[in-house]
């Protein structure tokens, strides 16, 4: 799971590709980029490093990249390596110099690069597939012959990855002394939508339009663009250095969204599929009451105090505490330098980030019966060290309740959990569950209830029913070249501690 921002039309493209990618810090700290086209000379300008959005660039960084076309990318990584290699955006030079930056993640990736390097001849360098992504693009665009390019032409090449690319995916790119383009996968797993912004540049001129894509509408709201409409599953959107906008449904399937962006990782304040995540996740907190009552009404568990696991599970808990009539405390104190320890790319720096992370607050735990609320268990880690964390404190007994129901099975869509062995919840009863993580009592959101909380049945839950609305096949390679890279990793990580 990433984020990426387009900016197509605007003076200070990359200045505001930056501040959106601040926004989006919560996506991806893995790494980040930005890369600009000037329209002028038809030059692109891109900078890229490793680390947090403010790390990797300042003022004389971002005065660099000019250009009225900005595309920006800060990164999670699922392939389970950091490698500058692997910083998107990516770059090819032929035709036309195409740059592209992508949330999400083919899962057929190792058959397409044998593709590529087989039949075509193209040789892929990095382990990314946004590489992969953009070398199929620009074979495609070279056997249509390029010299007399125009929307038809993209259409096709877009509809031609279609075909190949198996998996989740919200594109942007551009091509250069050409225009802008944006496309979603067919299943419209991965979020991306778009706003428009009005401007003149003096009086005398025409009115003219810019245009922003993003990974979550806060970034729209705030860099102030009219916020339009979700792009559809399968549509490709291509606006060209006039600003000439195009648009077309290449291939229609079944809506099904990530729910994980609502219970996780999208920022409270955006709205997905017509869904604000504030809203869903206060929906959450209610339907866990109605379970928690349930308990609590057969004196199956008792409960003095709500305790939420910073930060995406506050509103949920806020919610559960109205509803119940419990009284809520924030008994932990997050660390606010401390990167989220979901998406840290290996158990050992996860265990480590959890202890630095979060500060119990001991004079008001001891000799409570305390029920911490988290948005989801996925490998029980952080859910047991805080458990254990809140015990030292004096409690009498720590409960814990999950806004999400058990994840059972791996997610190759762009969410880090691809082994079924690292689920705590796979092939384990529920008291087995409240045993591995030490907890009292577990109560999970119910499957059913998902679905009535998010409104919709057009999302994807694939790792709670094994339900994968894409072909998954493929991921068996890519299964076993993830875990040589960890087993690489670790290697490294022994030989430097």
């Amino acid at each position: 799971m990433c984020g990426v921002i387009g900016i197509v039309g605007s003076a200070a493209a990359a200045e505001e590709a930056y501040q959106a990618l601040l926004l989006m810090q919560h996506r991806g700290q893995d790494s980040a980029g930005i890369l600009t086209n000037d329209s002028y000379d038809n030059s692109i300008h891109m900078h890229r490093g490793s680390g947090l959005v403010d790390q990797v660039f300042d003022a004389q960084k971002l005065n660099q990249l000019r250009g009225q076309i900005a595309i920006g990318h800060t990164r999670y990584s699922t392939i389970g390596d950091i490698k500058e290699g692997d910083i998107q955006p990516s770059t090819i030079n032929f035709p036309f110099g195409i740059s592209l930056a992508h949330n999400g993640n083919v899962v057929n990736v190792d058959e397409i690069r044998e593709y590529l390097k087989e039949k075509r001849k193209r040789f892929i360098f990095s382990n990314n597939d946004s590489e992969v992504m953009i070398n199929l693009i620009a074979d495609e665009l070279v056997t249509q012959g390029f010299e007399n390019f125009c929307f038809e032409h993209l259409k096709v090449a877009i509809k031609s990855l279609f075909t190949k690319s198996k998996g989740a995916y919200s594109v942007i790119g551009s091509l250069s002394g050409k225009g802008f383009f944006a496309f979603r996968d067919p299943r419209g797993i991965r979020p991306l939508v778009m706003g428009k912004r009005k401007y003149n540049t003096n009086q005398q001129a025409p009115e003219r339009e810019s245009f922003c894509f993003s990974s979550e509408s806060n970034t729209i709201n705030y860099l102030e663009y009219e916020f339009l409409r979700d792009l559809d599953p399968g549509e490709l959107i291509y606006i060209d250095q006039d600003g000439n906008f195009f648009n077309a449904i290449l291939e229609t399937q079944e809506m099904k969204n990530c729910m994980f962006e609502w219970i996780y990782f999208a920022n409270p304040e955006s709205t997905l599929s017509g869904k604000n995540v504030y809203s869903a996740r206060i929906g959450l907190g209610k339907l866990l009451a109605k379970n928690l009552k349930q308990a609590i009404d057969k004196k199956e568990v008792e409960v003095d105090v709500i305790v939420p696991i910073p930060e995406s599970s506050r509103v949920s808990a806020i919610a559960l505490s109205e509803e119940s009539g419990i009284p809520y405390r924030e008994l932990l104190i997050k660390n606010r330098y401390i990167q989220r320890s979901f998406i840290l790319n290996s158990q050992k720096s996860r265990e480590k980030a959890v202890r630095r992370k979060l500060s119990p607050v001991k004079e008001e735990i001891f000799g409570k019966h305390v029920l911490l609320v988290d948005d989801s268990i996925v490998r029980g880690t952080t859910s047991k060290h805080i458990i254990e964390m809140i015990r030292k404190c004096g409690a009498k007994s720590v409960s814990i309740a999950s806004t999400c129901p058990p994840i059972l099975h791996p997610c190759f869509y762009g969410i880090d959990f691809p082994y079924e062995k690292d689920l705590i919840a796979f092939g384990k009863s529920m008291k087995e569950i409240r045993l591995a993580i030490q907890a009292d009592r577990i109560f999970y959101l119910q499957y059913e209830q998902l679905f009535e909380a998010l409104e919709s049945k057009n999302i994807c839950t694939a790792c709670l029913d094994g339900e994968y609305p894409v072909s998954i096949q493929g991921a068996t390679k890519f299964l076993k070249n993830r875990e040589k890279i960890s087993l690489k990793n670790e290697a490294n990580t022994n030989e430097n501690a």
